[in-house]
């Protein structure tokens, strides 16, 4: 995340008008969007950008491929997203990438609307890797949590044992222009993800 806590993410296309308007889309929704139209211009933004959150990654580029590159950035970038694109709806490079450790993949011609669920929902499945306790959280602890974390992480996910903490801590987070609830889940326990948007001075 940027220190304005904006959402970074790299686009690596070699179709510019593809870069252009996806760059575009999300600069308006919070997002500060790098581009690159090659593979070794990715990896110049990836080295030069270490605290990406997103990557939107073409799988043929004319320099790399893309599945090269998803292992080479893996290496560097443990907890971002990373989206494959393709023109080709090829089930066995898909399922190769996905081990490899892509979030999930788009293909082409996509909307911009769906992409954006995409990465949502592929920054929320990554924050569960990091969820913020495993039970039995008072939302007076989870508030802590959020000033802890929030220059670290752009989506968070906390659990609770007990509904009536979740509500306390509901209540609290509805009060703050800094974060905003996405999903709240009931089951065994109570979980809330919340993104957060920008960074308290």
């Amino acid at each position: 995340m940027s220190s304005e806590g904006t959402l970074k993410m790299l686009v690596v296309d070699d179709e510019e008008e593809i870069t252009r308007l996806v760059s575009l889309y999300f600069s308006k929704r919070n997002y500060k969007v790098l581009t690159a139209n090659s593979g070794g211009e990715a990896i110049k933004q990836v080295r030069e950008n270490p605290d990406l959150d997103v990557i939107l990654l073409d799988i043929m580029l004319p320099d790399h491929s893309g599945i090269e590159l998803l292992e080479h950035f893996r290496n560097y970038l443990n907890d971002a997203a990373i989206i494959m694109v393709t023109g080709v709806n090829d089930l066995e490079t898909v399922v190769n990438a996905m081990k490899l450790g892509a979030d999930d993949y788009a293909v082409k011609p996509f909307r911009l609307g769906q992409l954006e669920e995409k990465i949502e929902a592929a920054l929320r499945k990554r924050s569960m890797a990091n969820m913020m306790g495993s039970g039995g959280l008072t939302a007076e602890e989870a508030l802590q949590k959020i000033e802890q974390i929030k220059e670290k992480s752009a989506v968070v996910t906390f659990v609770f044992d007990d509904s009536e903490e979740l509500n306390k801590f509901t209540e609290e987070v509805k009060k703050r222009g800094d974060v905003e609830i996405i999903d709240i889940r009931v089951g065994e326990n109570y979980e809330i993800s919340l993104k957060l948007i920008s960074v308290a001075k």
